[in-house]
């Protein structure tokens, strides 16, 4: 199995494949976190 990348897109690419949703909420889950952790880092650097 690939290492996950710094930005999680392995993990993302894969879920477009997989169909159990126990997968498929634990991508949804990483993606949010990455998310907000965007938009913090967004709204930091922009003051």
């Amino acid at each position: 199995m690939p290492r996950p990348t710094s930005s999680g897109s392995c993990r993302c690419e894969a879920a477009s494949t997989v169909h159990d949703p126990a997968d498929r909420a634990d991508v949804v889950c990483r993606y949010e976190a990455l998310r907000d952790m965007h938009a913090g880092l967004a709204a930091a650097t922009a003051k």
